[in-house]
């Protein structure tokens, strides 16, 4: 079921999730997607994306105005065992590797006054079932799925549940070829599809083992954070994307799920985030206060538009005003402009001031980024305390 949009700033994207089921038993879907700005004064392009992902978080396909342009069209989401001719009147079939997996929708948002007309391309947004796009009788409805109560974040760390969840989730998923030694290691343990992970059938020193398993993966996530990610070195364009891109490199997959769940392709965007000071230091918002300085022509290339967005030490938002980008942002008269993060009692009424919080940090968001962006050659200041 469609989600509602939801829309932040202007110069921003609204966006809507559609949730898909298709397989054996689920019925393939057709979408219609059309991204073209219908304005007052005529067409103009937008941006607009709709990116399908699998149950696993792998970005599958993209429709939109980089990859499809801005005329719209039918596309089928369709599972792994759906077989078939493409219907007439579907422009592209996009396979998915499991059969569970969901579709954002993206509109850009070029000023408030352009809301209306974001409606306006949002309502060409439409999905539905194949056999009601072909006007054929509907097929019989797929059997109830009893899905896996979720656990807290805590306990995805720690608790043995955390293999139950992968055993239901895999039920969904058929193996791949790169993937059946793994499967088969996992089988071993009583992980796989339609089973339960059963403590009880394992030997003291295997149960011990895959607890040590499970901490060496999170100490090995944290060491790549800080020495890796923290440090600009590896980002968010090498740990989101296709299987063929990512080559099954579960580090990468990993921290992408955990630092930035349901991130872009890196030819859509990029997503630079900020953990620590020039210094090293972990951002601390509770006394202090920070700057971002650009230089003249500092900032990412972008074909679309640039984001900053200011998160709590949660990952959730803390305030209204914790966003800057391309439309909102003062500049300089020189084309400079400074980013203040900190508390009006410290920095005032700074321009280009977002509010912070204890363990905060900061992600960018380059929709469409150049190819300086694509290629490192473009560097990002970094992040200077100030007091």
């Amino acid at each position: 079921m469609a989600a509602p949009a939801r829309g932040r700033g202007a110069g921003g994207l609204c966006r809507a999730r559609a949730a898909a089921a298709f397989g054996p038993r689920r019925t393939p879907i057709a979408g219609r997607a059309t991204a073209r700005h219908a304005g007052a004064t005529g067409e103009r392009d937008g941006e607009g994306t709709d990116r399908p992902l699998d149950v696993l978080e792998l970005l599958f396909a993209q429709i939109g105005s980089r990859t499809t342009g801005n005329g719209g069209g039918h596309f089928m989401l369709a599972g792994p065992s759906s077989k078939g001719e493409t219907p007439k009147g579907i422009a592209a079939v996009l396979r998915s590797e499991t059969e569970f997996g969901w579709a954002f929708y993206r509109t850009q948002l070029f000023d408030p006054a352009d809301l209306d007309n974001v409606k306006t391309v949002q309502a060409g947004y439409k999905v539905q079932t194949l056999s009601e796009f072909l006007g054929a009788p509907r097929h019989a409805a797929a059997s109830k799925v009893d899905f896996v109560a979720p656990l807290t974040v805590e306990a995805q760390r720690e608790s043995h549940e955390f293999f139950n969840v992968l055993s239901f989730v895999l039920t969904f998923y058929p193996t791949p070829p790169s993937e059946t030694a793994l499967r088969e290691r996992f089988a071993r343990l009583g992980i796989a599809g339609g089973k339960t992970f059963k403590r009880g059938d394992l030997p003291p020193e295997i149960l011990q083992a895959v607890k040590v398993g499970m901490a060496d993966a999170w100490a090995e996530f944290g060491a790549f954070k800080t020495k890796e990610v923290d440090t600009f070195k590896v980002a968010s364009g090498d740990v989101f994307g296709t299987r063929e891109f990512l080559k099954n490199n579960y580090l990468y997959r990993m921290a992408g799920a955990v630092l930035g769940i349901y991130g872009n392709s890196r030819q859509a965007a990029m997503y630079p985030i900020y953990f620590v000071d020039s210094a090293g230091a972990k951002l601390d918002g509770s006394t202090n206060a920070y700057a971002l300085r650009f230089a003249p022509g500092g900032l990412p290339p972008v074909n679309s538009f640039w984001s900053l967005t200011v998160y709590g030490a949660d990952g959730y938002m803390k305030s209204e005003n914790n966003i800057l980008n391309n439309s909102n942002v003062k500049l300089n008269a020189d084309g400079t402009f400074t980013v203040v993060f900190g508390s009006k009692a410290l920095c005032g009424d700074a321009p280009n001031r977002l509010d912070v919080t204890p363990g905060w940090n900061f992600l960018m968001r380059v929709h469409r980024p150049g190819p300086s962006v694509l290629d490192g050659s473009n560097v990002l200041p970094p992040v200077q305390t100030t007091r």
